[in-house]
């Protein structure tokens, strides 16, 4: 018996005299909160933060379609959001109707990640309003740009979204604001604030300037803000300091239609858009580095053989969300003329996406134009005998 009690006594030992502290292992690939938002380096990751958090709506989207695109061109005459058929892309469908029911996923998830930016932005004002380095200053600053962008969507979209000018307490629970003219003069003061410690862009040809905050885009921000609210005089003053900064420019006409490509990134009429680099590491919905829009915005290629040949402007998928009504499409002929610049950026005939657009079949050095061969290529146009749903003849 003593001879069991003592190895029990001595196992007692030798569990009770390891330290404490080797149990206290820090854990591996994480900064513990209270050690983060204290230098210059941790307010510019922040910031990164708050910028993901903004590209959220754009090209990162928590629901399939782009958030921003969809909540503001859907809602019109000028496109039909289409699909493969009537059963298709529904949440699309509905604002396309002007339908908002309750249960539409754009909808919800649109107003879910606007506060998420503003969560995002809200970290970097909290945690560094009593900075005193000008990088710190100048992330608060563009932080505040950054929240304003999405205040500006949650105003003109839902009118009275709550308030929230600090990360909330797990028990806080915001009303909504007292009215739409509140929110817009919350936009407008954090603009304002803003504007004396942000950069400007340096020169129409300054592309590094417009993928960051600038006081172009805070300008652009709080006059749209004052449009809202019906502060014209304002808002030509805000656009009259864009416009008298000569940072900004229209681009030729001949350019116009690489504006949306990648030759027209950054180029002298953008005022800010986001720029992501692909990173083969990323993975998950969520996390993916390209936005779905090629695929979503693109023309149906289940239905028809998309232009795939030298030198394509073309993505070589689609789900055709984004077609351009015929309403719409005589509106601007008729006043462009089918030859200007403009209708050839954002609208093609048939017979130009048949004969103008090079396909794998017409071999490396494509001759633009009508040729008996491209006439009978089974390799070209539409292949569905049921045709395009939601399609009036153009592409756009």
């Amino acid at each position: 018996m003593k001879k069991i009690f003592f190895a029990f006594a001595l196992g007692i030992l030798i569990f009770s005299s390891c330290s404490q502290d080797r149990l206290d292992i820090p854990q591996k690939g994480v900064i513990a909160l209270g050690d983060f938002y204290q230098t210059d380096e941790d307010a510019q990751m922040a910031l990164v933060a708050a910028y993901d958090g903004v590209a959220t709506n754009y090209v990162k989207p928590l629901y399939n379609d782009n958030i921003i695109y969809s909540l503001w061109n859907y809602p019109g005459d000028d496109m039909y959001a289409a699909g493969n058929n009537k059963t298709d892309n529904i949440a699309q469908n509905e604002l396309n109707a002007f339908l908002y029911p309750t249960n539409n996923q754009m909808i919800t998830v649109g107003y879910q990640a606007f506060f998420q930016a503003i969560y995002t932005a809200n970290l970097v004002i909290d945690n560094f309003k009593d900075c005193t380095t000008p990088i710190q200053k100048k992330a608060v600053a563009e932080a505040k740009v950054l929240r304003a962008l999405s205040y500006l969507q949650l105003a003109i979209g839902w009118g009275t979204p709550p308030i929230v000018d600090h990360v909330l307490s797990a028990t806080e629970k915001p009303a909504n604001a007292e009215s739409q003219a509140a929110v817009l003069d919350f936009i407008i003061k954090d603009c304002q604030e803003a504007l004396p410690v942000i950069d400007e862009r340096q020169s129409t040809s300054d592309k590094n300037g417009a993928v960051k905050v600038t006081k172009g885009l805070a300008n652009m921000i709080m006059a749209k803000a004052m449009v809202w609210k019906g502060d014209f005089a304002g808002a030509l003053s805000a656009l009259a300091d864009i416009i008298n900064s000569k940072k900004y420019a229209l681009v030729p006409s001949e350019e116009l239609e690489m504006q949306f490509h990648v030759p027209g990134n950054g180029s002298p009429e953008k005022i800010f858009e986001l720029n992501l680099v692909y990173d083969s590491s990323v993975t998950g919905y969520s996390g993916h580095s390209v936005a779905n829009m090629p695929w979503l915005w693109n023309w149906r290629s289940d239905v028809m053989t998309i232009p795939n040949g030298v030198g394509t402007q073309m993505h070589n998928n689609g789900w055709g969300e984004c077609n351009p009504t015929e309403k719409f499409a005589n509106a601007l002929i008729e006043n462009d003329g089918l030859d200007s610049y403009r209708r050839k950026a954002w609208l093609k005939t048939f017979d130009e996406v048949l004969y103008e657009m090079p396909y794998s079949t017409d071999g490396e050095n494509p001759v633009m134009g009508k040729t008996t061969f491209k006439e009978q290529d089974p390799k070209r146009g539409i292949f569905r005998a049921s045709g395009l749903y939601g399609h009036c003849g153009y592409f756009m």
